[in-house]
């Protein structure tokens, strides 16, 4: 059996191994949650910037009266539907596609 002296030291080394690994747990806490953080301010950013461009696009140039009137067209949304046509030569295709165009809407684009 141990003595109380040899118990004490054992119950010192232990209590110096629980600190050195909280320590350590602490450290690479921190370093964990500033990896977060700077992705959570590049996500705040992009998101920012992505509304700021938004807002530009959802606006009318001409005024009325001082208030801006909102657009209820979306560019960022608007669906435009080309004809397919299915050819090995992509000239081809292109000139198709103009000739369809044309004859369709009878004007030039």
């Amino acid at each position: 059996m141990a003595t109380n002296k040899e118990h004490r030291k054992l119950l010192k080394r232990d209590l110096k191994l629980v600190r050195d690994s909280l320590k350590n747990f602490r450290v690479e806490m921190q370093v964990q949650i500033r990896g977060v953080q700077e992705k959570l301010v590049e996500i705040m950013n992009f998101l920012v910037g992505m509304k700021a461009s938004m807002e530009q696009s959802s606006f009318h140039t001409s005024k009325k009266g001082s208030m801006f009137k909102e657009s209820k067209y979306n560019s960022q949304m608007g669906k435009i539907d080309f004809p397919r046509f299915s050819c090995d030569d992509s000239i081809k295709c292109l000139n198709k596609w103009l000739n369809h165009t044309i004859s369709t809407h009878n004007r030039y684009y």
